[in-house]
């Protein structure tokens, strides 16, 4: 059976333009540090695609203490850009815990060097 595969692969055009990589496996994922203290590593995240609320909210902005699992859901616009950003995330999560050590954000380096 085997040699029947291999014979009706390699005269097949479809299997023929489908090339797999050989290529090694990156290897295993190493997860984050578990953080000494409270708020010292956070994770940031924006649910977005939401339907527009009473205050024109759209999408909310979800900041997650790694330790703890204690979440802070604010609720922001699609359209706000950076600089609104940070004032809601001082308003919101520096006032009361401070600034973190480390910050986790699925999104591009610009977004985190402006924090």
């Amino acid at each position: 059976m085997k040699k029947d595969i291999i014979n009706y692969v390699s005269k097949c055009l479809e299997w023929q333009r489908v090339k797999i990589e050989h290529v090694r496996p990156d290897g295993m994922l190493l997860p984050h540090a578990v953080p000494p203290t409270k708020w010292q590593t956070i994770n940031m995240d924006f649910v977005v695609g939401l339907p527009r609320m009473r205050f024109h909210h759209d999408s909310i902005f979800v900041v997650v203490e790694k330790l703890t699992k204690v979440a802070h859901f604010i609720p922001k616009n699609t359209i706000d850009d950076t600089i609104t950003i940070v004032r809601k995330f001082i308003r919101e999560i520096f006032r009361l815990h401070g600034m973190s050590a480390v910050i986790i954000s699925d999104r591009y380096s610009k977004f985190t060097s402006k924090f």
